[in-house]
């Protein structure tokens, strides 16, 4: 059931999440417009994957205003998500078929999880005894789709799934969009919460998000991992690690890769901490590029930036 909060609750809310700094008077006009049940309703579909992305969501947690997932749920009007729906089985592939019935481009779309080049090899459910194919739903949203977004590096890239010694092959989402699909990506394995939240208002508020290259959004990835790193000094300084748990030195020299990396966890950190892979020490996996996973992880940044551009 969907719950409509006042706008002030609900603008609130998105000043405390940090997620307004960006968006413009008109944008903020749409944003009361759907606080108000007057916006688009929100589909995410998943393919092939362990749903790390829909988890990392639901452990979404804004300290500023102590609202958590169960509050932003109750600010949207998500019509279809796996793990988040009342609704299973045949009642579920039932809505989500009624919502993609028309014609008009009228849902924001999220996609998480890998999707196969090939047919039978994931479905979202059956309808009426047939197996509804997860690409051929894919693309019948997509044609429904305002704006979309991948999210995770199984959409994004291929992911663990895409990994070259996988059978069937998984190609990245953008494959199966037309050209001129307003796609935003948002890869990670999985994705920082705050990263899906922040790209969702901007997609509500029908906001141009700038993105580089890989249609990320700048201003999320827009520096590498290594440029925030606490250990930024240790590098310059030329005090490498030999061990790859290291509390303290720089852990390049083990197969860190965030000089090639790029997103702003050092920054946000997670679950409301300052908590992050090198913080803890272990090394970035570069989870966030399209080489994610690649390149071998305990080696050196040099061999792993190698390792991609053949693989490119």
């Amino acid at each position: 059931m969907r719950i409509l909060v006042s706008r002030r609750e609900f603008l609130r809310h998105l000043l405390s999440a940090g997620v307004l700094a960006s968006i413009s008077s008109a944008g903020l006009f749409k944003l009361e417009s759907w606080a108000d049940g007057e916006g688009p309703p929100v589909v995410w579909l998943e393919g092939a994957g362990c749903s790390g992305c829909l988890i990392s969501l639901a452990n979404y947690f804004d300290s500023a205003s102590g609202d958590g997932f169960p509050e932003l749920l109750a600010k949207l009007d998500l019509k279809y998500a796996p793990l988040f729906m009342t609704a299973s089985g045949e009642p579920a592939i039932s809505q989500l078929l009624d919502l993609l019935s028309s014609p008009s481009k009228h849902i924001l779309l999220l996609v998480s999880g890998a999707i196969p080049s090939r047919e039978g090899y994931c479905t979202v459910g059956s309808f009426e005894s047939k197996e509804q194919e997860f690409k051929q739903i894919l693309v019948g949203a997509a044609r429904s789709a305002l704006r979309v977004a991948g999210v995770g590096s199984c959409a994004c890239y291929g992911g663990v799934l895409g990994a070259r010694a996988q059978e069937p092959r998984f190609a990245p989402l953008d494959h199966y969009l037309p050209p001129s699909t307003s796609l935003t990506l948002l890869p990670g394995c999985p994705p920082h919460p705050d990263w899906i939240v922040t790209t969702l208002v901007g997609m509500i508020a029908g906001e141009n998000i700038p993105l580089d290259r890989y249609k990320r959004p700048l201003s999320l990835f827009g520096k590498t991992v290594c440029s925030q790193c606490a250990r930024l000094p240790e590098k310059q300084a030329e005090r490498f690690a030999r061990d790859p748990y290291d509390p303290e030195l720089c852990l390049k020299t083990v197969g860190c890769r965030g000089e090639v990396s790029h997103c702003d966890t050092p920054a946000r950190g997670w679950n409301g901490t300052d908590s992050w892979c090198v913080s803890r020490n272990t090394i970035c996996v570069g989870c966030t590029e399209p080489f994610f996973p690649e390149t071998p992880f305990v080696t050196t940044s040099q061999e792993g930036s190698a390792a991609w551009r053949r693989s490119g």
